[in-house]
């Protein structure tokens, strides 16, 4: 997986100041699997994108589940390897 970074200006109120709001999405490393798609396999030739897709489609998801709470240390174990 990869992080990409979108940086956003933030105007200051009254001032001539900005600030910068970094935000990340996560791509997968492999867009789309050719020999999945090429067996008939159609749903696991684009499954790295989807995974990739769930970390960062939602920020702060429920995690009164076990699902939950494993999404929320990928997300932030990717945040933070990212702003690294």
């Amino acid at each position: 997986i990869q992080a990409m970074a979108y940086d956003n200006p933030i105007p200051g109120f009254d001032t001539y100041n900005t600030n910068n709001l970094r935000l990340w999405r996560s791509l997968p490393s492999e867009e789309f699997d050719f020999d999945s798609f090429n067996e008939s396999r159609y749903t696991e030739a684009v499954e790295a994108r989807r995974r990739a897709d769930d970390l960062s489609a939602v920020l702060y998801p429920n995690d009164d589940k076990w699902e939950g709470k494993m999404l929320r240390l990928k997300q932030q174990y990717m945040f933070v390897c990212a702003s690294l």
